[in-house]
């Protein structure tokens, strides 16, 4: 599974953003949505991950100097 959400993160980053703006509206929708809430909270915590997890891809570190 994460070998698939690795391969596809762009994938997984607009089903996260989709699931979260879709909870978000259920649990606004709702007088008592609280549950929605931490389904949105959840899905925000997923995609705050993958998108760190992207802006990480590629990058390579400075050498670090020899003292």
């Amino acid at each position: 599974m994460i070998a698939h959400i690795n391969a596809n993160r762009t994938l997984w980053i607009v089903v996260a953003a989709v699931a979260s703006v879709v909870f978000a509206w259920l649990r606004s929708s709702f007088g008592m949505g609280y549950h929605y809430g931490d389904l949105m909270a959840l899905a925000m915590m997923a995609l705050g991950m993958l998108v760190i997890l992207k802006s990480q891809e590629g990058f390579v570190p400075q050498e670090m100097p020899e003292e």
